[in-house]
């Protein structure tokens, strides 16, 4: 019987480490919300990128257009107050060879490709999703004088 007494200890001690300890629940800044977070995902207009965000839209401002010329543009030309993201995009139907260079950090992009002008460059039918609030512009360029439209679609 002494033999046995090993063996009993050491399953008492995995019975009680495998033992179901209590639920942890993750607090998500509301009082009674809790469990997984809520993910929602927009496509962007090419259908190539997916933007996830951990909120939705209380309110969607309606899409606006505006003409990026060579020169640095604030796009759209006027953010909706309370912003939360703006997504950007190059139409589709501009004509081939139509590329706009953005950048949301207060900077004005300049379209000539180097290491010291960084920027989002986004070709014909592409689109970027900036997290950005209204007191923040969104400044872009094209290489066109005449204009380049781009689409914007804000997130409030």
């Amino acid at each position: 019987m002494k033999r046995w007494i090993p063996f009993f200890v050491a399953a008492g001690l995995m019975g009680a480490l495998s033992w179901a300890q209590s639920r942890v629940t993750a607090d998500q800044g509301t009082p009674g919300v809790e469990g997984p977070w809520q993910i929602v995902g927009v496509v962007a207009l090419d259908g190539g990128y997916v933007f996830v965000s951990p909120r939705q839209c209380g309110i969607t401002s309606p899409h606006k257009i505006t003409s990026v010329t060579n020169a640095s543009t604030t796009t759209p030309s006027a953010a909706q107050l309370g912003r939360l993201s703006t997504l950007v995009c190059n139409s589709p139907q501009n004509s081939s060879g139509s590329v706009i260079k953005c950048r949301a950090d207060g900077t004005a992009p300049v379209f000539a490709a180097s290491a010291s002008n960084p920027g989002d460059v986004l070709e014909l039918g592409d689109c970027i999703t900036y997290t950005v609030s209204a007191a923040r512009d969104i400044l872009c360029i094209s290489n066109a004088a005449g204009g380049v439209l781009t689409n914007t679609y804000e997130c409030i």
